[in-house]
């Protein structure tokens, strides 16, 4: 990999209060809109002088990406992009994440059906043979690393 490494940098840029063992974020911390974490990215890029990158985004992430290659396409010269989606959540998963906010404020650690909504939102509901052992490998990381 040093031969690959050697020609060009990887920055991870996590969004505010997402990274691993992050204090909890204020209580009057106002979040920063879809519009603003895609300027920070941009303002990321400018203090480390990158011209252009390929961008590598899920979720979040990738709705993030787009923006910033919407507002800057010369900045962005590809994307990998993975659950993104830009629509708002539909009535089902509304109250299901309703649902599961409740259950997140009594409990100290993901409750089960949390961690069901985690698999379904990143794997999808149909587990094939390939996605069985990625989805312990997630579920796994839910309930003991988050």
């Amino acid at each position: 990999m040093a031969a690959v490494v050697s020609r060009f940098s990887i920055l991870h840029i996590t969004a505010p209060g997402q990274r691993s063992n992050c204090p909890n974020l204020p209580t009057d911390f106002q979040y920063p809109s879809m519009e603003q974490l895609s300027e920070m990215v941009e303002y990321v890029c400018h203090h480390y002088g990158v011209a252009f990158f390929v961008g590598l985004g899920t979720g979040l992430g990738a709705n993030v990406l787009v923006r910033l290659a919407f507002r800057r396409p010369k900045l962005v010269e590809g994307l990998i992009l993975f659950n993104c989606n830009i629509t708002s959540a539909g009535w089902v998963e509304w109250a299901y994440h309703k649902m599961n906010m409740k259950s997140l404020k009594k409990s100290t650690k993901f409750p089960e059906s949390v961690v069901e909504y985690l698999l379904w939102h990143h794997i999808g509901s149909r587990l094939s043979p390939d996605t069985l052992s990625l989805a312990s490998i997630y579920k796994q990381h839910f309930m003991t690393q988050v």
